[in-house]
């Protein structure tokens, strides 16, 4: 617990902060493969939420032009 709030606190002070922060939740929880299916990573997660079904080349376009 002590070690998740060093890294939430160190990630919220730091401008670039949020993504060492969450490169450091996909180590610690990586993507894992149950009988129930893939469970992507936190960092993956996070990208798949912003890719619209329906316009999926668009969507991947959109989060590519932002990094």
């Amino acid at each position: 617990e002590a070690e998740v709030t060093k890294r939430v606190e160190a990630g919220l002070a730091d401008e670039e902060g949020a993504w060492r922060l969450i490169a450091w939740l996909d180590q610690v929880q990586p993507a894992f493969e149950s009988k129930n299916g893939l469970y992507p990573s936190f960092g993956f997660k996070l990208l798949l939420n912003q890719i619209d079904q329906n316009d999926v080349k668009n969507s991947i376009l959109n989060i590519i032009s932002k990094s």
